[in-house]
């Protein structure tokens, strides 16, 4: 249980663009602080359907809609594409929604929301 003192171990499986986020020692550190441990599978997003296995992950990352909806009809439960931001990131800073000031990034949430409303895909 999150917040309990100890880790809860969480099975990702995710296309391979991924992987190095989840690799980043400031993520790592960040979720361990959150009492969360990513085991990271990378598999191709358009793959991530097939897996024999897919049902004992506890989450999947796909990189795409259609990859998406594969995964929520092979395993019955739905898939919320939420990764933008990991995937986008540069598409997401030629637009202007991501902008670095000073080394940091920043997302402008008013900007990103006024794109996804328009139904922009990236």
């Amino acid at each position: 249980m999150l917040g309990s003192g100890g880790t809860t171990k969480v099975r990702v499986v995710m296309g391979s663009e991924k992987m190095s986020h989840f690799a980043d020692p400031a993520v790592v550190d960040r979720l361990a602080e959150l009492g969360i441990q990513v085991e990271a599978t990378p598999s191709g997003s358009r793959k991530i359907a097939t897996l024999p296995d897919l049902k004992n992950f506890d989450a999947a990352f796909p990189s795409s809609a259609p990859a998406a909806e594969n995964i929520s009809q092979e395993t019955g439960r739905k898939v919320h594409l939420r990764s933008v931001l990991f995937a986008h990131g540069q598409a997401l800073q030629a637009q202007q929604v991501i902008v670095e000031k000073n080394g940091v990034a920043y997302l402008d949430v008013a900007k990103y929301l006024e794109l996804a409303k328009s139904g922009k895909r990236w």
